[in-house]
Parts: structure tokens; sequence; C-alpha cells
């Protein structure tokens, strides 16, 4: 799925004072690339994958991904929602998964909600639970689970409505070294599998070097490393 970012710019009013996060960002990123977003903790990675994502909407600018503008789509919140289910998949790095329910339940959840029926919903899921690894976890609760497994759901629960874009916030930043590399292994095995477009916020340096583009997020837009 493509991207583009023209000229976007995100500020907050802050106890009457108003405080810019950056602004002037241009971003052109087409389908199937991988992206990481890198730079100094407080400046803005988070809320711009999310702008990028229709969880926030910039100050200023255009942001286009595929053929929808999300301005415009920000109009109908409804509307905005309904993008979000069908083209974009979210990998946090606190999981967010809903302890009551097993890991199967935590991945069919999502296309549950958007319609399908709870049968083709846990067979999608299912399927890619295999995928990651977790056959034999299907009915665990996120609190039998690893920390690295819980990943894994979370990375299934991202793609089991087959999305044209991965945002992933953090994704190993709460594993040991060892299983965030087998996390990052598997997330570039199934973007190259897949074909999706992936952006991924990151502070780790081997993380980072094995993305297609590495852009460096500063108050004064991005540039490429």
């Amino acid at each position: 799925m493509r991207i583009s970012l023209l000229d976007v710019s995100m500020s907050f009013d802050d106890a009457g004072r108003r405080l810019n996060i950056f602004h002037g960002v241009n971003l052109e990123i087409a389908s199937g690339d991988t992206v990481a977003i890198v730079g100094r903790s407080g400046v803005g990675k988070t809320t711009l994958t999310n702008i990028i994502g229709g969880l926030e909407i910039p100050t200023a600018g255009e942001v286009t991904i595929g053929d929808y503008n999300l301005r415009q789509l920000w109009q109908s919140p409804a509307q905005m929602t309904r993008f979000r289910g069908s083209n974009v998949g979210f990998i946090f790095q606190s999981h967010h998964l809903l302890p009551e329910f097993s890991a199967l339940e935590n991945v069919a959840l999502p296309l549950f909600i958007s319609g399908e029926s709870m049968k083709t919903a846990s067979n999608r899921a299912e399927d890619l639970l295999t995928e990651v690894g977790l056959a034999e976890r299907l009915h665990h609760r996120p609190g039998m689970l690893s920390g690295g497994e819980q990943q894994r759901v979370a990375i299934a629960r991202s793609l089991v409505a087959n999305p044209g874009l991965i945002l992933a916030d953090e994704p190993t930043g709460s594993l040991d070294p060892t299983t965030g590399e087998e996390v990052s292994r598997l997330l570039l095995n199934m973007q190259a599998e897949k074909k999706f477009t992936m952006i991924i916020v990151t502070h780790s340096p081997e993380l980072a070097s094995r993305m297609g583009q590495v852009l460096e997020l500063t108050a004064e837009g991005v540039r490429q490393t």
C-alpha cells in the first residue's frame, strides 16, 4: 500500500502554550516497502505512525494511503473505522491482548467485529497462529503465554484482515534480545511472504538496519539515514 505525506505537522495546546511536535513532514513510501522510523524519545514517532494509521488527525498537511485521503475519511469517523479495519494492522510494544480471551479469540475478534462469521474468523485466526508458530497455544489466554508468544499473537491479529499496511510501534521493545530477534525475524519473513507495506518505530539499530529504508524524525521533518 502506497503512502504519501505532504507537509504534515502536529502540535498541541498544553496549559495555554502551543507545543509543536514536528512540522513539514514529507514522505513517499512505495507499496511493499519496509521502513524504520528512528529518532530521540519524545520527538513524535508514535504520533506520526498514529497519523499514518488514522488514529490521530494532523494539525496540518495531507496523508494519502493507497487511494484514500485520510482528512476526507475523518469527516466520517465510521468511515475511518472501516478503513482502518480493512487496510491497517497495528502491533504495539505492550501487545494489548484481551486477557479474558484465548489467543484464537484475540486474533479472530477484529474479523468477527467487521461482520465475518465466527467460523470464518476462527479459521483465519487458526491459520495465522499456526503460521507464527502457535498451533499448540490456540486456546491459551495471554496470561499463560510468554512475552514473545503474546507478541506473536499480536502479529497474527494485525494480519487477520489481510491489510496492505502494518504499523509496528517498538514491537521488540519489551522483549529480551533473543526473543526480540525471533520476533524481528518473524515480522520480516511475514512481510517478505505477504508483501505488505511495513513501518516500524524502533530504538533498535539492529532491527532498523534490516529495513529497506531508515528515516530519522526530527522537529523539522524527516531525513533518510
